[in-house]
């Protein structure tokens, strides 16, 4: 689903929301959005099973402009019972990728058309231009379950990963009362160094721009109940 403000309506250059939408075994992205507006409200998901639940981004009004996006009382689960390659690849469908509950993006300069009409700027969470200096997520109430490391298939199964093409910077993620179910040390999330082949003239120039090596999540009273990973009991108020 690719969610958008109504052009028609002139309050949704501040705000616009998007509300009980639930997404089953996507093999992109399940809740995406990159438009232009001060906040993008997603709010009573259940994204079950995609290779992203959330895969948002944002355009900025103005370079230094106000802007955020908030996820709301959501459920994101890792995977199902039901088999990525039914019959051994004879079922149907085979699908061997990884899997995350949401992607961190970001607020950038330039988004995309709703409804894009040609392949380059796909998949729609891709960012084709540079960072704002404001912006960031806010997370509440939201729940991650059943993220334990590796899919059934042996690919990755993270709660959280980074935007692949995020190479300047990527905002601040604040979230509040988020519960974790059968998260483990490994499943958290996926951090990296930059690759290297973001050192190049359109890009970074000699040296790889450094946006993975500057993440800054903060939690506030966190739950982890089930499989939990080994530094839950000290990150249980804040980490």
């Amino acid at each position: 689903m690719i969610t958008f403000p109504n052009d028609a309506d002139d309050s949704h250059a501040q705000c616009y929301e998007a509300s009980h939408f639930s997404g089953y075994k996507l093999s992109v992205a399940a809740v995406n959005s990159f438009q232009v507006t001060a906040k993008t409200v997603l709010s009573h998901m259940t994204l079950v099973d995609n290779h992203y639940g959330f895969a948002v981004n944002i355009v900025c009004p103005g370079d230094y402009a106000e802007n955020e996006i908030v996820i709301n009382d959501s459920y994101m689960y890792g995977e199902s019972i039901s088999p990525d390659c039914p019959q051994n690849g004879e079922g149907g469908f085979c699908y061997t990728g990884s899997k995350y509950g949401m992607v961190i993006g970001g607020s950038i300069r330039a988004g995309k058309l709703p409804h894009n009409p040609t392949t380059s700027p796909r998949p729609h969470y891709k960012i084709k231009g540079d960072a704002c200096w404001t912006g960031g997520y806010t997370m509440n109430g939201n729940k991650f379950i059943g993220f334990e490391g590796k899919t059934q298939m042996g690919s990755d199964l993270y709660a959280f990963d980074l935007n692949p093409h995020a190479s300047d910077f990527i905002q601040m993620v604040r979230a509040t009362d988020t519960e974790f179910i059968d998260v483990d040390d490994e499943a958290f999330g996926t951090f990296y160094d930059p690759p290297s082949g973001w050192a190049n003239v359109k890009d970074c120039g000699e040296f790889p721009c450094t946006a993975p090596w500057n993440i800054l999540m903060q939690m506030s009273d966190t739950v982890f109940t089930g499989t939990t990973p080994t530094f839950a009991e000290a990150a249980s108020d804040s980490f």
